[in-house]
């Protein structure tokens, strides 16, 4: 996690992948960085663990194969929050 906050996150979860929810868990546990949205762009057979922690905290996902078109309206969803 850098110092220096950005407007927003997008991570990729593949099923295997364990960095990107350790990602968002150590975002969300930051307290400078809690606040800023994150995006999700996840295939669809994501085990539970990264399932409860897209669903604890909210996080929108935009599923793979994704169309350009939905992940720029998640984004704007999210930064106009």
């Amino acid at each position: 996690v850098q110092k220096d906050a950005h407007d927003m996150v997008i991570l990729h979860l593949a099923a295997g992948d364990r960095g990107s929810t350790e990602a968002i868990l150590a975002l969300k546990g930051d307290h400078r960085l809690k606040s800023m949205p994150i995006v999700v762009v996840a295939d669809s057979d994501l085990d539970a663990v990264k399932n409860e922690v897209i669903a604890t905290f909210h996080i929108p996902v935009v599923a793979r194969p994704w169309a350009a078109e939905a992940l720029l309206d998640t984004v704007s969803s999210e930064l106009m929050k």
